[in-house]
Formats: C-alpha cells, structure tokens, sequence
C-alpha cells in the first residue's frame, strides 16, 4: 500500500499489509492504531505524525517535527532524522 498525504489530512485506517509506503508533509495525521504492516517506508516532514500498532522494519526520513508511533516494538529501523 503507498499513500501520499498533504496539506492538514487526517486518516483513520486498520488492517494488514506486507508493505507501506507513506509520504506526508504540512500537518498531517494517520491513526493506524490497528494497522500492521511487515515494512514500512516513510518520507516525512513539517508535523507529520503516524500511529501504527506494529512494524517488523522501519526505514525512511523524518524532518521537521516528524514522528512514528508504535504499539510494538520494531525488529529494525533505519532513519535519517532533521529537525
């Protein structure tokens, strides 16, 4: 699943996917509070922030108040954080 979010957004989703791929900037909202998913990849910046229940792999790009939020802890993650 590939979403690409902008611009105030709020999303409310739930399931299972093997992959995400999320790309989000100004102020946006994914509450997946019951979402799994094997690999996520984000592409984030300007207050985006994401809740997810787990991930297996984290990778991706956090800029400017960014943040990723898990229920479960993560096998591996890989970052590069801006501020």
């Amino acid at each position: 699943m590939s979403l690409n979010l902008s611009d105030y957004t709020e999303l409310y989703i739930e399931g299972s996917t093997q992959q995400l791929d999320i790309r989000g900037e100004d102020y946006v909202t994914l509450l997946g509070k019951n979402l799994t998913t094997d690999i996520f990849y984000a592409s984030l910046e300007d207050n985006v922030t994401i809740y997810l229940d787990k991930a297996e792999t984290i990778s991706g790009t956090l800029e400017n108040e960014s943040k990723v939020f898990t229920n479960k802890a993560w096998e591996s993650s890989y970052f590069k954080l801006y501020n």
